[in-house]
């Protein structure tokens, strides 16, 4: 308990006050890599129940800060590098988001052409063409549902459904949230309760990418990636299905859109995942790259990835990326930078 107030409160807070020039030069990670999701002025049922995401405005303000200190990297600027095992320019960063939202068509890119800049964008197959809808985009428009209904909702109802599944909580807000990819068909039977149409969301509000848009995207320059089938936590599927989830829709991807690498990024990170799968899927030849979420810290396999979020909260860019420094540092004084895996 004391560990984790210093790791997560004081240390992050002291290193925080050190120059940016004099963090970098200490955390020594290149390239940074920040993600997002979504950059909307809009309400977004689907994700705002979910994380705090950045206006554009406060996107724009990102970007400036990012380009005041740092050189922008591309994706292909990062496969060259590692195929021929040269190292990152020091002040270097690679701009990406998941998902695979339509704002990235319809809000992020103009924003990026407009300033000259390209970006990754990380896909979930399953929801390409607005297919199906991730679960946890489910859970936060049951929430926005419940908000706006007239009647009273069936509240011990939903109680009693979920509590079936083994989600217990004296609340419905606090059980949505904490349904998992496990027992994620648990929604459909609260959809259907509450007379909420997924299809119908998803025919009229398309929230996800087509397979235009993304041709579109990749001939302006932008790269695209897999972000698994249908977003599980990794460390809650089994080794065989993280594998397929990986491979399935790394091969989808560079399939329909004929492209000549294979890019990947965990959803919800790559904490628990072991040395065996990074093997295996490097190995084989289908993934080039992979990335995670776990912030400035450097992995054991050269070819994964960390990134830290830039969303969760509405503070500007230079605190964001001086708390992610100052964690990133905190780790490496108490030998922590390097992830290891088993």
């Amino acid at each position: 308990m004391v560990f984790d107030l210093i790791k997560n409160g004081l240390a992050p807070a002291l290193f925080a006050r050190l120059p940016w020039s004099v963090l970098g030069t200490l955390v020594k990670v290149s390239p940074l890599i920040p993600y997002y999701h979504i950059v909307s002025d809009s309400d977004v049922p689907h994700v705002k129940h979910l994380y705090r995401f950045r206006n554009v405005d406060q996107f724009k303000k990102d970007i400036d800060t990012f380009l005041r200190s740092y050189n922008l990297l591309t994706l292909d600027d990062l496969l060259e590098a590692l195929r021929r095992g040269r190292s990152f320019p020091r002040r270097a960063f690679l701009l990406t988001f998941d998902d695979g939202f339509r704002e990235l068509y319809d809000v992020v890119a103009p924003v990026l052409l407009q300033k000259g800049l390209s970006a990754t964008f990380f896909i979930t197959t399953a929801c390409l063409d607005n297919i199906d809808m991730a679960y946890h985009n489910k859970i936060s428009l049951v929430l926005e549902h419940l908000s706006r209904m007239k009647k009273k909702a069936p509240e011990d109802e939903l109680l009693r459904i979920l509590s079936e599944r083994g989600i217990q909580s004296p609340d419905v807000r606090t059980a949505l949230l904490r349904i998992d990819y496990r027992n994620k068909d648990v929604l459909q039977t609260v959809a259907n309760l509450l007379e909420l149409d997924f299809d119908c969301y998803l025919t009229t509000r398309k929230p996800y990418l087509t397979s235009e848009q993304v041709r579109k995207l990749i001939d302006m320059g932008f790269s695209i990636g897999a972000h698994s089938i249908d977003h599980p936590l990794y460390s809650a599927i089994s080794f065989e299905e993280q594998l397929h989830q990986t491979r399935a829709s790394v091969r989808a991807l560079r399939t329909r859109f004929s492209l000549n690498y294979g890019a990947f990024a965990f959803p919800h990170g790559a904490g628990d995942v072991s040395a065996r799968f990074f093997s295996e899927i490097f190995a084989e030849g289908d993934v080039d790259v992979s990335f995670g979420t776990a912030g400035m810290l450097k992995d054991v396999f050269p070819r994964h990835f960390e990134r830290f979020s830039m969303e969760y909260t509405s503070a500007p860019a230079e605190r964001i990326i001086g708390r992610h420094y100052a964690r990133g540092l905190f780790k490496r004084v108490i030998g922590r930078q390097v992830t290891q895996r088993t």
